[in-house]
């Protein structure tokens, strides 16, 4: 990333400085940042990136990238400038965005934990602003126009927790709609369900509206097109993973599942676990795969190279 994308980093996150300072308290649990992301979102999910740096894929093979060349050098002018390490201010990021895949820039709502509004308003406070950018404070919102790409509306939580808001409703109007949870998927039943059923607490979780052109011709592959895809990743000891495809009824998952019991049984040697079943209208996936396996399938994708 080139020293401008720093510089809009902490331009857009940290620039509304003490007209933040009395915003209301949030706790920094899934469940509450689903209340800030929109209804019509069509990939929702989380990162816990506090997690993600412990494991041993992170340390073998993004790592050794980070620490290399001209990324890490332009890490290091970012701490000294302003005492934050770009690679640990956000822990956790929870984000609800749509047109992923479709040709238009997707857009949606961010929430992200950690991010120190003090430092990085004293750090935007030494720079001049950034070439080519707008910014713009509104009371409790800042308002940034990038020249390349969407525009940004950013209000804080608190002191360690932003949203922003990316797109058609990057506003004044559309970062405190967000702020209040008054178009949250809390209020779909449907998302809800799915849900209470995803293992939030792992490194990544994710849920896929079966609309969303990120799909893709899944439908087609798979003779049946789910309504969604929902599920999580954890690094671990071992890698795992757990997800379910949600179809139209359990007759439909039944057979999907039966269907690819055989794939799964051919393709166990390569995992330490691989189990599909059926559960009402969702079709269960469950993998585990050490990480010796793991780099060995790395190895295999990447023609022996060991690249990621």
């Amino acid at each position: 990333m080139t020293r401008r994308g720093w510089f809009v980093i902490a331009a857009v996150l940290a620039l509304a400085g003490p007209a933040w300072a009395q915003a209301p308290k949030k706790a920094a649990a899934a469940g509450d940042d689903v209340a800030y992301l929109p209804v019509d979102s069509e990939i929702v999910g989380g990162l816990d990136f506090a997690q993600v740096q412990q494991s041993a894929i992170w340390k073998k093979y993004v790592e050794p990238f980070l620490m290399s060349g001209e990324v890490q050098k332009k890490i290091a002018e970012f701490k000294a400038m302003c005492g934050i390490d770009p690679m640990t201010a956000v822990t956790k990021l929870s984000f609800g965005i749509k047109n992923a895949g479709s040709g238009n820039a997707p857009e949606g709502t961010f929430v992200a934990h950690g991010v120190s509004k003090a430092k990085l308003t004293a750090c935007f406070a030494k720079q001049k602003p950034v070439a080519g950018t707008e910014v713009k404070v509104d009371g409790n919102v800042a308002l940034i126009k990038p020249k390349d790409g969407q525009p940004i509306a950013i209000t804080f939580l608190n002191d360690t927790t932003a949203i922003a808001v990316v797109g058609t409703n990057a506003t004044k109007a559309g970062a405190l709609a967000a702020l209040k949870g008054s178009n949250a998927l809390k209020g779909s039943a449907a998302f809800m369900d799915m849900f209470a059923k995803t293992r939030t607490q792992d490194s990544l979780w994710m849920l896929i509206n079966g609309n969303s052109p990120a799909f893709g011709k899944m439908g087609g592959a798979l003779g049946s097109k789910p309504k969604a895809m929902f599920g999580s990743i954890n690094l671990g000891k071992d890698v795992t993973a757990d997800f379910r495809l949600r179809l139209g009824s359990a007759d439909e998952a039944k057979n999907l599942a039966s269907s690819l019991q055989g794939q799964a049984q051919q393709a166990a040697a390569l995992v330490d676990k691989l189990d599909v079943a059926s559960d009402g209208s969702d079709v269960k996936f469950a993998i585990s795969i050490s990480n010796q396996k793991l780099e060995n399938l790395i190895k295999m994708i990447g023609g022996g190279s060991g690249g990621p």
